[in-house]
């Protein structure tokens, strides 16, 4: 970007020292000008809003897409229906996102009277079909491992018949050690932070007979299943890693038409840590640009026994040591957005394009849905392209700058420990879903 410096004398005094941008932008002598226009603040990342030269927000980081932008410019949340990218319409599928492939999948689901036996990888512009795991289910799990692989476990055919099984995805399928202690459908599965990952809740099958679940296991590193302290009895529950505070949160969910507190999984086993989320079915993902877990509000229970309504709503787990944790609707909410009689879906976050994946679901009148729409925090300023050149004005490039570390650490989001043996730019590996020579030459 040209720029010129403007001194200004009157009366024999200097006046001002000002920067001129290509745009016929005056900024002042300690900002910078900005590709798009206008200018970025010195002061911008300071964690103060001083209104200097189009501050509009400071958050105190220098991340897009968290609500304020690398140049503290407001972000608001915007629904995109991804053109193209319809699958077969579905309910009770699973996904999950993988980092080291920069690909989220969908297994599975059901219609009316039939299973839906596919597998979808998710490229960023729409979904590519992939070989199942055998035998294909409703109400699964599936969970990255922190390790190099997404987890799948349990589920049960068109028939209720509950499948003991366990598969790794690490771009193809391969059976597990061993499967779930317990037979289960309809249960939730999360990151373990230590590595691994934790299942918990759902309906267990044989040979005791269909029962809500209590319990709660762990799959560590080495693919060994190890019981923890059982939890409340639930069903169609949502698990997540909150990677920020280090601890599986678990939420949602029904036993029989009964709301569910949320619930943190600690040394001693589950512990209230948030108010209920009175809702079933419900879309779940971590945003590790906000740190916050983010939901979908699916359908609503009102009393034990009565149908439920559908609550379209965009809401945040706040952690909050001096107010208590809370669930906050995002306001406003988005103006456009897919039907609000919507019943959910399947979602992960897509940490490459910073973005909250919903796809399938059912409508207030059951019709099933294959439709796919993305959520992400923008703004008008640029984005960050992670190509060797500082497209958001911010003062960093590449690895350098916060924005790129989907491809630069993929396992480590903002505000986590970096781990030395996990893949990274400048590990002499090329990924090459992730890296290339304009971002990471030294592995590229």
């Amino acid at each position: 970007m040209r720029a010129g410096w403007l001194v200004v004398v009157l009366g024999g005094c200097l006046h001002s020292n000002e920067l001129i941008c290509d745009d016929g932008s005056i900024c002042a002598p300690d900002s910078t000008c900005l590709p798009s226009g206008g200018c970025r603040a010195a002061s911008c990342g300071d964690g103060v809003l001083d209104g200097r030269d189009g501050e509009e927000c400071d958050d105190g980081n220098a991340l897009d897409h968290d609500g304020c932008s690398s140049v503290c410019r407001a972000e608001r949340l915007r629904w995109t229906h991804v053109d193209g990218a319809d699958i077969p319409p579905r309910l009770d599928a699973t996904a999950a996102w993988d980092p080291d492939r920069g690909r989220g999948l969908l297994i599975g689901g059901f219609i009316t009277g039939a299973d839906v036996v596919d597998a979808w990888s998710w490229t960023g512009a729409g979904w590519e079909m992939v070989p199942p795991p055998s035998p294909i289910v409703e109400g699964g799990a599936l969970a990255w491992d922190g390790n190099g692989a997404l987890v799948f476990t349990g589920g049960t055919t068109g028939n209720n018949v509950f499948q003991d099984q366990c598969w790794l995805w690490t771009g193809a399928w391969q059976a597990c050690a061993s499967p779930l202690p317990e037979i289960t459908e309809e249960h939730a599965m999360a990151q373990d932070p230590a590595g691994g990952v934790i299942s918990t809740g759902g309906l267990t099958g044989p040979p005791t007979g269909v029962m809500l679940s209590p319990f709660t296991f762990r799959r560590d590193p080495t693919g060994t299943w190890t019981p923890l302290p059982d939890g409340a009895s639930v069903f169609k529950l949502a698990a997540v890693l909150d990677a920020r505070a280090g601890r599986v949160v678990r939420t949602g969910g029904t036993w029989f038409g009964g709301a569910q507190m949320t619930q943190a999984l600690g040394a001693s086993g589950w512990e209230t840590w948030a108010p209920e989320m009175n809702r079933q079915p419900i879309a779940i993902a971590y945003d590790p640009n906000r740190g916050r877990i983010t939901t979908i509000a699916g359908g609503e229970f009102t009393a034990p026994g009565e149908s439920s309504h559908t609550t379209f709503q965009v809401i945040e787990l706040v952690v909050d040591s001096k107010n208590g944790n809370l669930w906050v609707p995002v306001d406003p909410q988005p103006k456009s957005a897919p039907d609000p009689s919507r019943q959910t879906g399947q979602a992960f976050y897509d940490s490459l394009r910073h973005e909250f994946v919903l796809v399938g679901g059912v409508d207030e009148m059951n019709n099933f849905l294959g439709d796919t729409w993305v959520l992400s925090w923008d703004s008008d300023s640029p984005v960050e392209k992670c190509d060797g050149t500082d497209n958001d004005g911010d003062g960093r490039i590449g690895c350098d700058d916060d924005d790129c570390w989907p491809r630069c650490f993929p396992r480590n989001p903002p505000n986590t420990p970096k781990i030395p043996t996990d893949p990274h730019c400048g590990d002499g590996v090329c990924n090459p879903a992730l890296e290339d020579a304009a971002l990471c030459p030294s592995d590229c």
